[in-house]
């Protein structure tokens, strides 16, 4: 009885309610097919080195929501940000890229751009501080009257003391990749009678790169390049290189540019240096700028720098391929060295009014 009162019920359903059958046949309704796709992003702008996420809205005929499967995303220049399969854009570069979406035929984008923030660094050394800097040797250097009773203030001022290679130098770290600026000015004054007097070199800036120290063994190898200037007798030089892949059989003299940009330069008097640097806008990309004023005057200007090298990315010196985004100048050194071949020395060196930042001066 129980069973003939279930099959009265289930047939009382199917007559009454059409509907029931329906559902419990498990029928589903056909895909809404997509008629409009919009790609979304974290931001319009984003900053040099991080990663922002894209996105695909996808609608029906009807303006609804819609899933969109398998959507396949491109960039138009990979220099400038990178996007994976799941819509991550890792910003390598500086400018406006576009990244688009494909989705069941149907295709949009949206413009990104990538820009570095300005972090600026300047002190003149008045309150007897370093301000932004770091006392790279942690040692020889303190802060003085201006010795030239030119009304300064006062002025940093390095010892430096020993036989060879003498590090001391203001440090300015900052993070700086592919097609990013920094410019530097400072003021400085050697108290000596005559510069000329041997082959002493003595380093006013030194700019050095690195790779990511993380991922890769801490010996120096490939991925490091620097720019410097230095006065070499009483010569005023430019020296920027880097060092090539081991596989190229080439070192870095070889890829050296190596200028004299003033001669005749004198002890006992204050000069005014300023460097602009831009990096080159992808590894190996032969479009860096460096320009180097000496009071206020042009004395070297090239627009077809590289401090990096290709075949760095096909070397498997260290086991694994090298990433490109991991190759960055981070190291602002002013004042670095005074280096002799014998004997010991005693000197002293004075700076003034030192700025490091990424707008240009002129």
């Amino acid at each position: 009885k129980e069973r003939a009162f279930r099959e009265a019920v289930i047939l009382a359903c199917i007559a009454i309610l059409p509907a029931c059958s329906a559902d419990s046949a498990g029928t589903v309704d056909p895909p809404r097919q997509i008629a409009s796709v919009v790609v979304n992003a974290d931001s319009s702008a984003m900053a040099f080195g991080h990663i922002a996420h894209v996105s695909v809205l996808a609608r029906d005929a009807g303006g609804e929501t819609v899933p969109a499967p398998d959507v396949q995303w491109t960039t138009s220049n990979p220099d400038i940000a990178t996007v994976s399969a799941t819509g991550d854009v890792n910003a390598v570069g500086l400018g406006v890229v576009t990244i688009g979406a494909t989705v069941a035929g149907l295709s949009a984008s949206t413009d990104l751009t990538i820009v570095s923030g300005p972090p600026e660094a300047f002190h003149n050394f008045d309150d007897g501080t370093l301000g932004a800097f770091i006392n790279r040797a942690d040692s020889d250097l303190d802060f003085v009257d201006d010795p030239t009773g030119a009304g300064r203030g006062k002025v940093a001022r390095f010892h430096y003391q020993g036989t060879l290679d003498i590090n001391r130098s203001l440090e300015f770290r900052y993070v700086r990749r592919y097609g990013e600026p920094i410019y530097f000015k400072g003021d400085f004054y050697l108290p000596l009678t005559d510069l000329g007097q041997g082959e002493v070199i003595r380093k006013l800036i030194y700019w050095q790169s690195h790779k990511n120290w993380g991922k890769y063994p801490p010996d120096g190898g490939f991925g490091t390049g620097r720019t410097v200037v230095v006065i070499i007798g009483s010569d005023l030089i430019v020296d920027a290189t880097y060092n090539p892949a081991p596989s190229t059989g080439l070192g870095p003299d070889d890829v050296r540019t190596n200028q004299i940009v003033a001669q005749g330069m004198q002890g006992n008097r204050w000069y005014t240096l300023e460097v602009y640097q831009v990096m080159e806008t992808a590894i190996g990309r032969a479009d860096g700028v460096l320009r180097v004023w000496l009071d206020g005057t042009l004395v070297f200007d090239r627009a077809n720098m590289t401090w990096t090298d290709p075949n760095w990315l096909t070397d498997t010196k260290y086991g694994k391929l090298f990433d490109p985004a991991d190759i960055y100048f981070e190291h602002f050194l002013v004042g670095n060295q005074v280096n002799r071949d014998t004997g010991s020395f005693d000197e002293i060196r004075y700076w003034d009014n030192v700025e490091l930042s990424t707008l240009h001066g002129h």
